[in-house]
């Protein structure tokens, strides 16, 4: 059995490693489509409509680093309350003796990482989306009834991400 747990330990390691590998290059193309956005459309002001194909984008590539996050944070409560007490019963050894280096990381400075990574997401997903609603409406000017609809429509997909934002860090 022993052996059998330690072999799903590996498993959930492996697909937590990946998931992490993902939802920390969705930070980067958000990066990248942010500067990209920006960069071309400074350079070339005829297409001002490119800042509102910024709010999609980030939408996606936000909900999916929450989706992963979720789904890496699940895989480490499963460690800590399932896998690890029944590798320790299997083993004969306390629990707190099972993955212990898990255990202290978690620990350290968690309120300052999560506080950083607040701001950081905060700045990166609903941010970066209304600056580029801001940019949009100041240099159209006056704005057509669809271009009116359009930033309503954009405006409410930079409340999910602040509401996606916000909810996430409080877990």
């Amino acid at each position: 059995m022993k052996d059998f747990l330690l072999l799903e330990y590996e498993k959930l390691k492996d697909e937590q490693r990946a998931r992490i590998t993902t939802r920390e290059n969705g930070l980067y193309t958000a990066l990248i489509a942010i500067g990209g956005v920006f960069s071309a459309l400074l350079t070339i002001p005829s297409l001002e409509l490119g800042y509102l194909a910024l709010n999609p984008i980030l939408l996606v590539i936000g909900t999916s680093h929450y989706h992963n996050d979720e789904i890496i944070g699940r895989m480490n409560l499963y460690i800590q309350q399932d896998l690890g007490p029944r590798l320790a019963a299997a083993r004969g050894v306390a629990e707190e003796e099972v993955f212990r280096w898990e255990a202290s990381t978690r620990k350290a400075n968690r309120l300052r990482s999560r506080v950083y990574q607040l701001v950081a997401n905060l700045i990166l997903y609903p941010g970066a989306s209304g600056v580029a609603l801001a940019f949009f409406a100041l240099r159209r000017g006056a704005l057509t009834q669809a271009e009116q609809l359009a930033i309503l429509i954009c405006a409410l997909m930079s409340g999910l991400m602040l509401m996606q934002v916000l909810h996430h860090a409080r877990r």
